[in-house]
């Protein structure tokens, strides 16, 4: 594809440092300078700003101009002179990251429908958000909602928004030219916010791309003013905005409620004396003169400047009117939260409800949040397993932005300072999913409350967990029908909401590589669900386990005081999770044992499981004993029996030197996904696994730590003496370890799933062929005639084949035949 040129805008007014120090960052970006064009113009400043830009007067385009034309029309003159087909527009007091410009300028040009690219801004040190989303209140007051928050807070991805902000983003030249650019009455300030609103209202996207990023000092140019100038400007600029945008049945309710607002507003934030003209002022003051602030008049003469402006309004009204394609209802969910007060101010507070009620605003902009109901079949409480401490992780996401409830089968003794938690059985359930517009749910909940699948909700199934899997390796030494039973149950549970859900999430792409065969047996890839995304992500997408942003607290030697025996010279080794019988840590205590080193402790941490009705594992005994045998018990090899909470378990890591995980070669293991390695990546420790799952190739290529092969004892001897001796290396593996935990930070992780709950609706196979998924009762179509009592013969039948042979299965089914005969 040829690079389109891009003809970068720049407004200087007084600012010619800034602005020297943007076009340096813009000439640092990666693109073709060939296809680059910087334009800067000049706001008569009457400064020396054009004396300094005589030093790179071959680097740029200047354009003076005669007036100060506000950023607007400042940039709307620097249009008018570019040659290129892309403008990319960056204030003066920002700066450009590499890839602004081929981030943004890539996207806008793969789809005829994005006319512009909102581009990620932050704050100048990179550590906290100006813009990553655009808000409209109802009475036209653009707003970032996000604005102050730290970065690693804030969930990224790519979406519609309603504008973009003017401090760094891109447009087609031709349809900025088309739609009529910034309107140069705003003089500056929402500019932007109309821009974008127009571009909408005429059928064309605005995508904010987070990939596309610059660095801005904010409002450093109108500090030169005053506060109040600025909230002048915004006034006015909202009334000029809903006045040429709205519709016409909503502009008569809307304009004058956002005209008393205006003033109400102004008063409050000027903390003018209201009652100066009340006759029943007791301190009613004769003097025809008042003392006031600038603040308070700023509303009143918003609205005198308005209203001096109608005529040209009118134009802009019309020319708006006669081309939209799109209804106010349509674009109302790109306005947010359009109901935001925006100010604290108790007075302004009092009469911003009264206005919205005399108008009966919220009739047209109240926009109820969705209701998602989370459910795990883990208890909650602070010693959370893995799958509690994601559907709590999934919650924490979601509240907020939604309205949000987590749920537990089991008991719940959690307390938490963001969500709502509840725990709920079979009738209260039912209260739930009535009151919730989408479930997300883990485990047997279908299975065990077949009637959801009934219901019109919206299910999100999330599928990180295999657990048919798991039980092929937990259920092995049982009888055969026992596993068969084991088999058949938890791959039936499965099955029914892979038949069900509208959407699925799972841990890694070799899980969804899995699931997407799974769901193709159950006829869930078909010709509406590809055409709905022919990659399948309308269907199911990879959220990974995650990891917290904030960094690892500091050890406080909870191992050390627990067990004496673990001197502060040591080297400590830690197994950071459960002991399951589908894991391998008998190698690593033979490993230990052969190494015979007195400065490496071995610790195993939370060996009793939080849920009572997990079984104990057979594994757990079969560790002690190994450990006890070999004499390492309490002198290299240490158990913590209790299950270390969720809360404190960063405490623990930071004390351990690496990490240590080993599993057997079985199926489970390929499709797993090791979420105590995670923490490894966060606490920054160096791991030594064993190969065959997804996190041990991913250790592997980024060289965080040592892969094994499975049941190595002499490979685990030898990465065990490499991380003792080599500090060295074991500091190069933390560090890169460390450094994965980026991509698994929580609001990383959890995008997808947050992408598809703004958007969700009901599976495209779900609304068009209803009857084929709800007859699909059994996964194997040769089951499909037969009643529950058939598999179970089927399964005494196996039993009996391998137990007693084939001659004796042939003479009981003999037996059988003649009796009903």
């Amino acid at each position: 594809m040829n690079q389109p040129k891009v003809s970068v805008v720049l407004v200087n007014y007084r600012g010619a440092d800034d602005t020297l120090n943007a076009i340096e960052s813009i000439q640092n970006c990666d693109w073709d300078k060939s296809k680059l064009e910087i334009i800067v113009v000049d706001n008569n400043s009457g400064d020396d700003s054009l004396k300094k830009f005589e030093k790179v007067k071959n680097q740029i385009k200047l354009v003076i101009s005669e007036n100060n034309l506000g950023f607007a029309g400042g940039v709307n003159l620097g249009v008018k002179e570019a040659s290129g087909e892309v403008i990319a527009l960056l204030n003066n007091d920002a700066r450009a990251d590499k890839n602004w410009i081929s981030s943004a300028v890539n996207k806008l040009v793969s789809d005829k429908d994005i006319a512009a690219i909102a581009c990620k801004v932050l704050s100048w040190d990179g550590s906290k958000i100006d813009f990553v989303d655009g808000s409209l209140t109802w009475y036209g007051m653009g707003y970032k909602r996000e604005a102050e928050k730290p970065v690693n807070d804030v969930i990224e991805y790519e979406r519609d928004v309603l504008f973009a902000t003017g401090s760094a983003m891109f447009v087609k030249t031709d349809i900025f030219r088309e739609v009529g650019g910034f309107d140069e009455n705003f003089f500056m300030f929402y500019e932007d916010v109309d821009l974008g609103w127009r571009l909408n209202l005429f059928g064309y996207k605005v995508k904010y791309l987070p990939g596309s990023i610059a660095y801005h000092k904010h409002h450093a140019s109108i500090e030169k003013f005053g506060q109040y100038y600025e909230h002048y400007l915004l006034e006015r600029n909202a009334l000029l905005s809903i006045y040429k945008n709205y519709e016409a049945m909503n502009i008569d309710r809307v304009l004058p409620a956002a005209m008393a607002l205006s003033v109400r507003r102004s008063l409050s934030r000027g903390e003018f004396d209201t009652e100066i003209l009340e006759l029943t002022n007791k301190n009613l003051d004769q003097n025809q003169n008042v003392d006031t602030n600038k603040e308070a008049l700023t509303g009143t003469l918003a609205i005198d400047s308005f209203i001096s402006l109608l005529p040209k309004m009118q134009e802009a009204r019309d020319f708006v009117q006669a081309k939209r394609r799109k209804t106010d209802a349509e674009l109302l969910t790109l306005f947010r939260e359009a109901m935001e007060p925006a100010y604290p101010w108790p007075r302004y507070l009092e009469g911003y409800q009264k206005i919205v009620d005399a108008f009966k605003i919220e009739e047209t902009f109240k926009r109820e949040k969705k209701r998602v109901l989370v459910v795990t079949g883990e208890p909650l409480s602070e010693n959370l397993a893995g799958p509690a401490i994601r559907a709590l992780e999934i919650s924490k996401a979601l509240t907020g932005e939604f309205e949000c409830l987590l749920a537990t089968t089991k008991s719940n003794d959690l307390k938490h300072p963001l969500v709502s938690t509840i725990s709920t059985r079979h009738r209260s359930l039912k209260k739930l999913v009535t009151w919730a517009d989408i479930v997300v749910f883990q485990g047997l909940l279908i299975s065990e409350n077949p009637w959801i699948a009934d219901s019109e909700k919206i299910l999100i199934s999330d599928l990180y967990d295999p657990f048919h899997l798991e039980v092929l390796e937990q259920k092995k030494k049982s009888s055969i029908s026992l596993r068969l039973r084991g088999t058949r149950d938890t791959t039936d549970a499965l099955n029914r909401q892979l038949r069900r859900a509208d959407f699925f999430i799972c841990a890694s792409e070799r899980q969804r590589n899995f699931w997407l065969g799974q769901l193709a047996a159950e006829g869930r890839i078909n010709p509406f669900t590809y055409d709905a995304a022919t990659d399948l992500t309308r269907l199911i997408e990879v959220v990974p386990f995650g990891v917290s942003a904030t960094g690892i607290e500091e050890a406080k030697n909870n191992l050390r005081n627990m067990f004496p025996q673990i001197k502060s010279q040591d080297t400590i080794a830690l197994w950071s999770g459960g002991v399951y019988d589908w894991l391998d840590p008998l190698t690593i205590v033979r490993a230990v044992a052969e190494l015979n080193r007195k400065d490496l402790k071995l610790v195993f941490m939370g060996l009793t499981h939080p849920n009572k009705e997990v079984p104990k594992m057979k594994m757990v005994k079969e560790l002690k004993e190994l450990s006890d045998s070999l004499n390492l018990t309490n002198q290299n090899v240490f158990f913590v029996d209790k299950w270390i909470t969720y809360q404190d378990r960063g405490e623990y890591l930071a004390e351990a030197d690496f990490g240590v995980n080993a599993h057997l070669a079985h199926i489970e293991t390929t499709f797993s996904f090791r979420t105590r390695i995670l923490d490894h990546f966060w606490a920054g420790l160096p791991t030594i696994t064993t190969k065959g799952d997804a996190l041990a190739d991913l250790i592997e290529k980024n060289n965080a730590g040592i892969v094994v092969n499975v049941s190595d004892v002499d490979g685990w001897h030898e990465a065990l003496e490499k991380l003792l001796d080599n500090k060295e290396l074991r500091s190069q593996l933390a560090a890169n370890s460390q450094n994965l935990a980026k991509d698994f930070y929580w609001n990383k992780a959890l995008t997808p799933l947050v992408k598809f709950i703004r958007s969700a609706t009901p599976a495209p196979d779900r609304i068009l062929m209803p009857d084929l998924l709800g007859e699909r009762r059994f996964s194997n179509p040769y089951l499909a005639s037969f009643p529950r009592l058939a598999e179970s013969n089927l399964i005494s039948a196996a039993a009996l084949l391998k137990d007693k042979g084939l001659k004796a299965l042939l003479k009981k089914v003999a037996k059988k035949i003649l009796r009903r005969g």
